[in-house]
């Protein structure tokens, strides 16, 4: 389902229930709800539920909740109730959350896939999910703004998501085939340990988190990236093996980290850094093909996936850049006639 609008058109959508469906083996989401419209005049997206549908082995993500940001005067994304779904191997992220707020999921049952929320601060940590969410018969825990988490707040867990969480632990567990097995948003001196975060598409995420100790974690197998690390700095991650990805580790727009003691073999890309400064990179293994120069052959940066938001943001700057340029000649074009 997608909604959109053009000039003064409003947008509503609300008060509707997708219930008791089976949805298999589409060539992109299973439920795809969606608003957006150039110059909308509102773009309204409340009070809906979406509970006890069967969703699986569909190309892309099972259920999304997305809004295709545009030039809108008032935009209400909101109160979503995504309840009792069954959501099984579908080809990206089980439960997709981007820009709402104060969505509910409570009792869905996702195996192969997981949860993941759109970092956007700050309708991250507005949302109800709680451990009746399941990630391969395992709970979700998703905690906000809390201090001092330990191994007694991740009891056989499925999948972590952290936002707002500091001076806390996570250690001992596996989360693997959760779509992302840990995720940490704006949180500050955690410690990752010794977890399994494996077959999803990101092993693990750091999303403008700092000071944090990522250390003996096995990300390995994952479709994208093993560990990604996007606006985070002064963070240390050491001593992990990332093996079989597409990138092992990727730095985005994160300064002053210690890359350094990892292990990181069969990667298309063992080590990626885009826009970073002042890292700290050595005595990783990245093996043979690494060491003979191959894996920083320009010939692979086709193969390494866009950082979400970012592929936008690089080809809009592209664009600006080639106008001012045509635009500077014709100036001087003008004035020499």
């Amino acid at each position: 389902m997608e909604f959109s609008g053009e000039g003064t058109t409003n947008v509503f959508v609300h008060n509707n229930t997708i219930s008791r469906n089976n949805i298999t083996f589409n060539d992109e989401e299973g439920i795809y709800l969606s608003a957006s419209g150039w110059d909308t005049a509102v773009i309204r997206v409340t009070n809906n539920t979406i509970s006890g549908n069967y969703i699986a082995f569909n190309m892309e993500d099972g259920i999304e909740l997305e809004y295709d940001e545009r030039e809108s005067s008032f935009v209400e994304l909101n109160y979503t109730n995504i309840i009792a779904n069954t959501i099984i191997e579908n080809g990206e992220i089980g439960i997709y959350l981007d820009d709402y707020s104060y969505i509910t999921l409570l009792e869905n049952q996702l195996y192969g896939n997981g949860i993941m929320i759109e970092p956007s601060d700050p309708e991250d940590s507005t949302h109800t999910i709680d451990t009746t969410n399941k990630a391969n018969n395992k709970p979700v825990y998703y905690y906000t703004d809390k201090i001092g988490l330990g191994s007694s707040d991740f009891t056989n867990a499925g999948q972590v998501i952290l936002i707002n969480c500091n001076d806390s632990i996570v250690s001992g567990l596996d989360l693997s085939n959760a779509s992302m097995g840990i995720a940490l948003y704006h949180s500050r001196n955690v410690t990752i340990y010794n977890n399994t975060v494996s077959y999803g598409l990101w092993g693990m995420t750091l999303y403008a988190s700092f000071e944090n100790n990522i250390t003996g974690n096995r990300a390995n197998n994952n479709d994208w990236y093993g560990l990604l690390i996007v606006l985070s700095n002064d963070n240390n991650i050491t001593g992990n093996t990332a093996n079989n990805n597409n990138v092992g580790i990727s730095l985005w727009l994160s300064n002053y980290t210690i890359v350094s003691g990892n292990v990181l073999l069969g990667n298309s890309k063992c080590i990626q850094e885009v826009l970073c400064i002042g890292n700290i990179i050595l005595n990783n293994n990245c093996g043979a093909a690494a060491a003979a120069g191959d894996d920083d052959d320009d010939d692979d940066d086709d193969k390494v996936p866009p950082i979400p938001g970012y592929d936008l943001f690089i080809f809009i700057s592209t664009i600006f850049i080639l106008i001012g340029i045509i635009y500077i000649i014709f100036v001087r074009k003008r004035l020499k006639s």
